[in-house]
């Protein structure tokens, strides 16, 4: 079972592709990002979880769609949740199970649901806090259409019975996002809680993530919000890899001013992988009004507002003076703008908050520590992070709802030290854009000769994910020797032969080969651990290792199986390259279902390799050494020989020792009879 939440973003094999536009999309995607397999999703990258939102476009999923109901007739206000596609497939889905019943109170991030896509049963999270006031498709259900109507939220624990009664045709066409008139719009903001955004010329109204979180794509218009600028959309910085929390804006494709059509890129920007061209895909034409965030900004969090489009070029002027932040609607704005009624009935709410709040954050401050056994309530992601650190949740005070520990506190927990609540920035505060610090000067002579490096996104993301491997990965390893005098030979046939093409193979081509051949042959060896149960897969897609000067990177030669030499050497060559110039596509390097790693080249004799997770094995390559060799058909009883060392490295969860024995049984008598390979 794997933990989805509403900002997952993964990537397959197939780039994104323009598909026509849909109420229920974002205008704005990453034209090199779609969406990755589900054996992925939860081992291979635990922060995920942490992302502030999806991307849209071909093959990505959709984050559950609510629909804002306003309070008219006898249904007050409340939140329609819709099935939204956990699978990049997915076209139908089943609930399992409801795991909250109607009444139940309900808070962001706590398990709803269990549905089962095409790939797997997954958690199914609240996407917001209110109470679960109507249930319309009963646990089991199968074959339930995407965007159909699942269930009713209302903020108010008063407004459950007014849903009694309430079906799904009561709901008009469920999924749909209709149109509204700005006079709507203009009264559909009056009825919503402050910190949901409204967009005058968006297609509807989407729920805003936590308060830890930007919304990924953030549209709406100041002339609603108490400001006085013309229709635009505020654009946010996406996720482009399913790691990445931050990222730099290396360049801008186009200057204040500049016309956007489909296909324009809009800047590049460097993630956690590698450097990945963020493309316009809206149909419509559109001006960039403002550039919030310089080229070279580093370290620009995930959702953070980095641009103001507009529709038409006379707007442009408009936004000479826009800072970030300035479209933040405060609520003396707000108040101006309301009714006295109505500011009074919003003002005693608001104060109540405060007060609860300000009552909560006392308690936390006092609360003992909680006993051995009691039962510790914490996020998804908050419980990876913990796990992954070594950390007992028990000791850790969390800050969200209802003392809920969240990744934040994780974070920020001192083992040792008493445990303190994390300081929570509310929704309704401005978010402080992030000034590019400089980095750290070199220290002084009398102080000690040393240079302090800043992370880049690529290094902390490499620190994390091979600390998790090898803290909650059972490695062990196994060597071999390994004769290439008959692969030398035949090496040298084949590049005679192929000179003509400007084709030379490597050493490395054959050992991709020939692993690809082995896990056909011992398919544990081509198989992930996925916490209740173990994937095999049918293709091999061989991860190879390139060193950069950013750090390591792993491209696919996908389906090495079924590939020749000449195949895996083209794509081996144009990987490396791409990948020393920042250049692959996500689909390029995510994924993966066996790993080599080849040293040979700077004359290391052997090592062991961390596995790359969810994988099960990694393949670490030596050079190529002269020894002697017992021969018996040499008159001298030995010969000298080309060896080379190579050592298995493996998940003992999914492969046993002996089965990884029969994995580099297999793999050697490929590679000292190569001509095996062809059969």
């Amino acid at each position: 079972m794997y933990k989805v939440t509403r900002n997952v973003c993964r990537t397959l094999r197939k780039p994104a592709q323009k598909t026509p536009s849909h109420p229920q999309r974002c205008l704005l995607t990453a034209s090199r990002v779609a969406v990755a397999p589900r054996a992925y999703l939860k081992d291979c990258y635990p922060t995920v979880a942490s992302q502030s939102s999806f991307l849209s476009g071909h093959g990505t999923l959709q984050p559950p769609t609510l629909l804002r109901g306003l309070a008219s007739g006898s249904l007050p206000q409340h939140t329609r949740v819709n099935l939204p596609a956990l699978s990049p497939t997915m076209e139908r889905g089943s609930i399992k199970s409801w795991e909250k019943k109607e009444g139940d109170k309900l808070n962001e991030g706590d398990l709803l649901a269990l549905i089962e896509t095409d790939k797997a049963t997954m958690d199914f999270e609240t996407p917001e806090e209110g109470y679960l006031a109507k249930i319309l498709v009963q646990a089991p259900a199968k074959d339930i259409p995407l965007g159909q109507l699942l269930c009713i939220i209302v903020p108010n624990k008063d407004d459950i019975g007014a849903f009694k009664d309430f079906k799904a045709d009561d709901a008009g066409q469920p999924g749909l996002m209709q149109k509204n008139s700005v006079a709507e719009q203009q009264k559909m903001q009056e009825s919503l809680p402050s910190q949901v955004p409204v967009s005058s010329n968006t297609l509807g109204v989407q729920a805003g993530g936590s308060s830890q979180q930007q919304q990924q794509s953030q549209q709406s218009s100041d002339s609603s919000s108490g400001g006085n600028y013309p229709e635009h959309q505020k654009i946010a910085l996406p996720a482009l890899s399913p790691t990445v929390e931050k990222s730099t804006i290396k360049t801008w494709g186009k200057k204040e001013g500049d016309r956007l059509s489909e296909g324009d890129l809009i800047a590049s920007v460097e993630t956690d992988k590698a450097t990945i061209d963020w493309n316009y895909e809206n149909p419509e034409p559109m001006y960039v009004a403002k550039l919030l965030v310089p080229e070279g900004t580093a370290d620009v969090p995930i959702g953070q507002v980095v641009a103001v489009f507009v529709s038409k070029k006379e707007d442009i002027a408009a936004f000479k003076d826009y800072k970030a932040g300035s479209w933040a609607s405060t609520p003396a704005a707000q108040q101006k703008k309301q009714p006295e009624g109505q500011q009074q009935r919003q003002e005693q709410p608001r104060q109540q908050e405060d007060r609860s709040s300000g009552q909560q954050q006392q308690q936390q401050s006092s609360a003992p520590q909680r006993q051995s056994g009691d039962r510790v309530f914490a996020s998804p992601l908050a419980r990876t992070i913990a796990k992954s650190k070594g950390y007992e949740l028990s000791q850790i005070s969390g800050t969200g709802p209802d003392g809920r520990i969240i990744a934040e506190d994780v974070n920020k927990f001192q083992p040792g030290s008493a445990a303190q609540p994390s300081q929570q920035r509310t929704a309704d505060q401005p978010y402080q854009q992030q000034k590019p610090g400089k980095a750290p000067q070199a220290g002084k002579a009398g102080d000690g000769d040393y240079e302090d490096i800043p992370l880049t996104n690529m290094r902390q993301v490499i620190a994390k994910r091979l600390l998790q491997s090898k803290q909650t990965v059972p490695h062990y390893y196994l060597s071999v020797d390994i004769v290439l005098d008959e692969v030398l030979r035949l090496r040298t046939e084949l590049n005679s032969m192929l000179e003509k093409e400007k084709v030379k193979l490597s050493v490395n081509d054959f050992v991709i080969k020939a692993s690809a051949l082995a896990c056909k042959k011992i398919p544990q060896a081509n198989s992930a651990w996925m916490d209740s149960f173990i994937r095999q897969f049918n293709m091999v897609d061989v991860s190879v290792a390139v060193s950069t000067e950013a750090g390591l990177i792993t491209p696919i030669v996908f389906s090495a199986d079924s590939k020749g030499l000449v195949d895996i050497n083209a794509d081996v060559v144009r990987l490396a390259e791409a990948a020393k110039k920042g250049k692959l596509k996500p689909q390029e390097f995510q994924g993966g279902t066996f790993t080599v790693s080849n040293l040979g080249m700077f004359g290391i004799k052997n090592f062991s390799a961390v596995i790359n997770p969810p994988q099960s094995c990694i393949l670490a390559v030596g050079g190529a050494q002269k020894q002697l060799i017992a021969d018996e058909k040499s008159k001298e009883g030995y010969r000298v020989a080309s060896v080379m060392s190579v050592t298995l490295s493996c998940d003992h969860r999914v492969v046993d020792g002996a089965v990884g024995a029969q994995w580099l049984k297999h793999f050697k008598q490929l590679l000292e009879q190569p001509e095996t390979m062809l059969l």
